[in-house]
């Protein structure tokens, strides 16, 4: 993975093929760097969910979730892969 924008919008998914969402958001630790470059910033958790129309044209709360990224398996262009057993059911 070059930069992180590179998996923005991704679909997310578990092992088993679930489809949760597109990942919205990244979290990390720290204070916000604003114009600044970074190659140590780790990533802590990821911002997924799903919209609809209702949500984009702000009539309805989107149905956002995180994840920590440590659940993440695999990161392939256009999706990254989590272990099924990080889900809560």
């Amino acid at each position: 993975m070059e930069k992180i924008t590179d998996i923005l919008f991704a679909r997310l998914e578990t092992e088993n093929g679930k489809k949760l969402g597109h990942v919205f958001d990244f979290r990390s630790a720290g204070e916000p760097e604003y114009g600044l470059k970074s190659r140590e910033r780790t990533i802590d958790a990821i911002v997924y969910g799903t919209t609809g129309l209702w949500e984009v044209l702000g009539l309805k709360k989107p149905n956002v979730k995180t994840i920590a990224w440590s659940s993440v398996k695999k990161v392939e262009p256009g999706k990254i892969i989590i272990a099924d057993e990080q889900l809560e059911e």
